[in-house]
């Protein structure tokens, strides 16, 4: 049985929203967004978590704070570093390594990095001189890196 999607008309959100109505009502939404506690937000303006949660639900803030999952990473690393709560060094590492993967806008991105590093072992005594004197890299080398590059620009569009 698949879930009913409740849709909001957001102007009559809007008219009939406790919250909306209120001066802070921009302070509540980021403080949703930022992955605040739903409890704790309500409780700090002093309303119900039932209203803050329609709220929620009329505006559409839950797709915005599923796209800002930096805090909650950031938040999981500072837990850890402080050892304020029982986070693991693997927590910690994770979120680290999740928040490298976040572009700014917050949307998550696989980078692969190719580096010159990657084809030393491969070069010629000649070209390893070159690129130490010259810092000139090999012309086979630019064209495997770019080949790369488009091979994964492609599978990104896909």
């Amino acid at each position: 049985m698949k879930k009913r999607v409740k849709t909001v008309d957001p102007e009559r959100h809007s008219r009939q929203c406790h919250v909306c109505a209120r001066a802070d009502c921009a302070e509540i939404d980021r403080a949703v967004i930022a992955w605040h506690s739903v409890t704790q937000v309500a409780r700090q303006y002093g309303i119900s978590r039932q209203v803050l949660t329609r709220h929620i639900t009329g505006k559409g803030l839950i797709a915005l704070r599923e796209k800002n999952v930096k805090p909650v990473f950031m938040r999981v690393i500072e837990k850890g570093l402080a050892r304020l709560r029982k986070v693991s060094v693997r927590d910690v590492i994770a979120a680290a390594i999740a928040v490298a993967k976040l572009d700014k806008e917050g949307q998550w991105v696989n980078r692969s990095e190719v580096t010159v590093e990657h084809y030393l072992p491969r070069m010629s005594a000649v070209e390893l001189q070159e690129l130490a004197d010259r810092k000139v890299i090999p012309e086979w080398v630019k064209k495997e890196i770019e080949s790369i590059k488009a091979r994964l620009e492609a599978s990104e569009v896909n």
